[in-house]
């Protein structure tokens, strides 16, 4: 996708809305596992999710998120699957707030990391 042309299904929403909450944690924790619906009755639509796993990075007395926690374990399982779509390229640039910041964008599988100064036209 290049010049403000994303494509996406809704398929690709609830892996997208996964990889945001890894990213919106500080890649503390990971949302996965969502189940549930699309209630297009209401306006806009909204996504019913039930059931979802938590895997916390650092698991400790004061955080249990239950047994489906798999901390760290956890959280690599699910890059090991996951393939970004470009809804989750675009969740990456909303948390660029003017043209002097700068956007990272991570290869978790690689452990690589590039940085990259936002102009505004990407």
């Amino acid at each position: 996708a290049q010049n403000g042309d994303y494509h996406f299904s809704l398929e690709d929403i609830p892996q997208a809305y996964s990889h945001f909450t890894y990213t919106a944690s500080g890649r503390r924790f990971l949302v996965c596992d969502l189940q549930g619906v699309l209630d297009t009755k209401q306006r806009p639509p909204v996504f019913e999710f039930t059931d979802p796993a938590i895997h916390y990075k650092q698991r400790t007395d004061r955080i249990d998120f239950g047994r489906t926690d798999l901390g760290e374990n956890g959280i690599e399982q699910f890059f090991q699957t996951h393939v970004c779509s470009d809804l989750c390229r675009m969740v990456c640039r909303q948390w660029v707030d003017g043209e002097d910041e700068i956007i990272q964008y991570e290869s978790i599988r690689e452990g690589a990391s590039t940085s990259m100064k936002s102009d505004g036209n990407e």
